[in-house]
């Protein structure tokens, strides 16, 4: 897939994230595996099985889930399109030791196929506080000016 390509499926994922974020709509589990099918269930948040590995800290310590940790998931997504669907911290085998290290700042290295400017994007995702994150309107300019 070229660097184009996968610059389109990045902008792609942002008009469906600029849409969703209109209609203030939190999409709580956006993903490679699942950008085109998701659960609008306010309840499914009860559920016990998670997928740590794409999940901003708030949500691993405390279940809360933002139009902030949808960006934070469209960082992870891109990182997933740039490394071709290798799985986020594959070193970590255990995934109940993935939460932890998240919630304490380790972050997704850049991949070997990755731009500077997209990495850019990817990283800017991943601040601690939900506060000092991009929104979905500032992703979705980032995308096409390959910066955050």
């Amino acid at each position: 897939m070229s660097p184009l390509v996968q610059l389109q499926v990045a902008r792609q994922i942002c008009d469906g994230m600029d849409q969703l974020s209109l209609l203030e709509v939190v999409h709580r589990d956006l993903a490679a595996r699942n950008v085109l099918v998701f659960s609008l269930d306010p309840q499914d948040h009860l559920a016990t099985a998670r997928p740590v590995r794409l999940m901003v800290p708030e949500s691993i310590e405390r279940r809360q889930y933002s139009e902030k940790s949808d960006v934070w998931a469209f960082g992870v997504t891109m990182w997933l399109v740039w490394t071709y669907g290798k799985v986020p911290y594959w070193a970590i085998t255990d995934d109940s030791l993935v939460g932890p290290r998240v919630v304490y700042g380790e972050r997704l290295a850049a991949p070997s196929s990755c731009s500077p400017q997209v990495y850019l994007i990817i990283r800017s995702q991943p601040a601690m506080r939900r506060l000092h994150r991009c929104g979905v309107a500032a992703v979705t300019g980032g995308v096409g000016l390959g910066y955050c």
